[in-house]
């Protein structure tokens, strides 16, 4: 019982692009595909998605394909990662703009695991959703802004668990709604984000 388990619900936005009224949903672990049945998107769900989600928890991982409906724009064909000790997470996602378009597998892209001189206070606590000794941790890639999760966690099989979970993600991640995908990942905890640090303030 080491990762955590994932409802990835893929959020909907407000930018038109193409008229995607129709998408395969599904989801399944351990692949980069599924085999999705047609759904009726709302009417501002304008663009289909596939997802790729790679966790890393306390060394256990586990992996999760999702199609669906979304039109949360800046997710597109970008990667959202969020690292911590003992913790990353890396979510990718590719969309299509026609009726159930989004069909066949998908392929996470190499990271870029280069340190980019931005910190962040990082922590892993199960069972307490405080933090004594926070470590200074080096952020790395686009990991420009600081996160923190406060809340509940489940893991597969068991009842939910007490977390802290502070550590680098994405830059401007949490403006777009993605603070939405992540309780959907990790549990129903408060996040907050903030800026990085660097080794000049």
């Amino acid at each position: 019982m080491k990762y955590l388990v994932v409802f990835l619900v893929i959020a909907m936005g407000e930018i038109t692009i193409g008229e995607a009224k129709s998408c395969l949903q599904c989801q399944a672990e351990g692949t980069n595909d599924c085999t999705g049945s047609p759904v009726t998107c709302q009417d501002n769900f304008d663009s289909c998605t596939t997802s790729f989600t790679f966790m890393s928890f306390l060394n256990s991982f586990k992996s999760v394909v999702t199609k669906g409906c979304t039109s949360i724009l800046p997710l597109c064909y970008n990667d959202i990662t969020l690292a911590a000790h003992n913790a990353k997470l890396v979510h990718h996602n590719q969309c299509c703009y026609q009726d159930n378009c989004n069909v066949g597998s998908i392929i996470m892209p190499r990271q870029n695991t280069t340190k980019n001189g931005y910190y962040c206070p990082s922590c892993f606590v199960e069972g307490s959703t405080v933090c004594n000794r926070p470590a200074k941790y080096a952020c790395y890639g686009n990991n420009e802004d600081c996160f923190e999760y406060i809340g509940a966690g489940v893991f597969p099989g068991g009842q939910p668990n007490k977390y802290y979970i502070a550590g680098c993600i994405t830059k401007k991640a949490c403006t777009y709604k993605y603070s939405t995908i992540l309780r959907s990942l990790i549990g129903y905890g408060a996040i907050r984000c903030s800026s990085g640090q660097t080794a000049n303030n």
